[in-house]
Order: structure tokens, then sequence, then C-alpha cells
């Protein structure tokens, strides 16, 4: 399934700190809207699923209940529902690449929202502080994955023959 994966533009503060898994943190204790998502999808494409991928930490450490609630997605007037990480979030002596959402996970939000025409600067993903922990990232990024349209069906022939002469086509 193809897939285009995206980093974030806005808050410029950060934004130069996300592009990279370099060992530059951005630190927040504060909710903080990331825009500025770039990628453009094939026409006809179906979107079938999106992550939020963060090399991130967290401290102190909380519970998994807290940490699912960091993540969530606004297209529009549409805010999606919060999706669980693949993994704990880790302390800040172990940064780990954490994923919310798979493949096949629109957060909530229903397929018509997401495939209603958006263009990738529609898209508001929102960093929810958990409570008054320190949350650290050091590269963020969004990848869609989507499906494109079938070329249809082949032509089923039971009897006859099907004939091009010039471009013009006899059955």
């Amino acid at each position: 399934m193809p897939v285009i994966t995206s980093n974030t533009s806005d808050p410029p503060q950060f934004a130069s700190t996300l592009a990279n898994n370099d060992g530059t943190a951005m630190k927040t204790e504060e909710s903080v809207d990331f825009t500025g998502w770039s990628g453009t999808l094939p026409s006809g494409a179906t979107i079938t699923g999106v992550q939020i991928i963060a090399d991130c930490a967290i401290d102190p450490l909380v519970d998994g209940a807290a940490a699912n609630s960091v993540w969530t997605i606004t297209i529009g007037s549409d805010t999606s529902d919060t999706v669980t990480p693949d993994i704990s979030i880790p302390s800040p002596l172990a940064f780990a690449e954490v994923t919310w959402g798979t493949d096949a996970t629109l957060w909530g939000l229903g397929s018509n929202v997401w495939n209603n025409d958006i263009s990738f600067s529609d898209i508001i993903v929102t960093f929810n502080t958990p409570g008054s922990n320190v949350f650290y990232i050091d590269q963020l990024q969004m990848k869609i994955h989507y499906t494109t349209p079938s070329p249809g069906s082949p032509i089923k022939l039971l009897e006859g023959y099907i004939q091009l002469i010039n471009g013009r086509i006899s059955i």
C-alpha cells in the first residue's frame, strides 16, 4: 500500500528540531498545534490510515492511559479520537520511536472526512499535554496510507473477436 510521509513546518520554533532524528529534542509542557504538513495524493486516491510517529520521551513516566491521549487530529471542524501508541512512551534517558495509528486507522474520523478533497495544509495535529508532565520530541512525522483506484475490469469475450485497425475497434 502506498504511503506519503510528511514533516511539520509550523510552529517554526519547533519545525527544524522535529525534521530529523538527530538527538536535538523539543521540550513542551503545553498543548501545541502542528501544521504545515506537505504532500500530494494521486488523483482518485482513498486514504486508509494515518500514523503519527514521534521519536520521544516523557518525564516523569506516566501510565499508558495518560500517554494514550497526547495526539488528536483536526480537519476543518472535525476532531479525532485519541489513539493508543504501539509502545509505552519511555523516560528521557531512553528516547524511542512511538507510533500512534496504523495503515488502517482513521482516528475516529469518517472516511468521508479524510477523503473529501483535503489538503495536507488543512490538517492540524495537536499535542495535548498529559497533566504536568514534560514531553520531549526529537522527530515528528505523519504518514498517510492510501490506495489508488484499480484501472477497471478486463473485457471478457465469450464469443467472436475484437479487431483494432487504424484506431478503430470492431467487435
